[in-house]
């Protein structure tokens, strides 16, 4: 009986040391992220035809709150008629901007859980968008920029709010987060892709 008593003890002594360890390892990071983090250019996954890409700006405010801020850019086939010139629109490319609160919480020393208010996510874009000429006698493709139309313009708001609210519903976490000594670079895992964001000077 007494053996089987001090097992137990050893036992909820070491589980305890073991959440003390992580509460600590959490508190650390917590204190590591606080601050704003720039990440670089990924492909959105709307199985669509259509591209899209993000370049996120996460915001991780102490207490807790969080903000996303994604530069966007949205590639769309265009099926244009070809003019006298024998140039033809192929695609068309708009950017945008995504923003989006929540809240954030470090859960132990190197993962960090999201959650995202949805009725928070405000699209907005640029309303010049730039074209792709094809010129089928020279076989050469120029860039022209041009404003678009209003119906032009709410396709593309449409892609992209469908393309970040299907991304903010699969970014629920930050796993495997390291952040280098001087407290410049952080490295995460998210949305299945090992990214290194840079963190941004106030």
């Amino acid at each position: 009986m007494k053996k089987t008593m001090m097992k137990i003890a050893v036992l909820s002594a070491l589980l305890a040391a073991t959440a003390l360890t992580a509460c600590d390892g959490a508190a650390s990071l917590g204190r590591k992220i606080e601050g704003e983090w720039s990440g670089t250019p990924m492909r959105v996954d709307r199985k669509l035809a259509d591209e899209m890409t993000m370049t996120p700006t996460f915001r991780f405010a102490k207490g807790g709150e969080l903000t996303v801020v994604a530069q966007l850019a949205v590639m769309m086939p265009v099926n244009a008629p070809i003019d006298s010139l024998g140039t033809s629109a192929v695609s068309a490319t708009a950017a945008g901007m995504a923003t989006v609160r929540g809240t954030w919480r470090a859960t132990d020393d190197d993962d960090i859980d999201l959650t995202f208010d949805m009725s928070t996510l405000d699209i907005t874009m640029d309303p010049d968008v730039e074209f792709e000429l094809a010129n089928v006698w020279t076989a050469s493709d120029t860039p022209s920029t041009r404003t678009v139309s209003e119906p032009v313009r709410r396709a593309f708001i449409k892609q992209m709010t469908e393309g970040m609210t299907n991304t903010l519903r699969k970014l629920d976490d930050l796993d495997d987060v390291r952040v280098d000594k001087s407290g410049t670079f952080m490295t995460a895992k998210f949305l299945k892709t090992k990214q290194t964001l840079s963190r941004v000077a106030q």
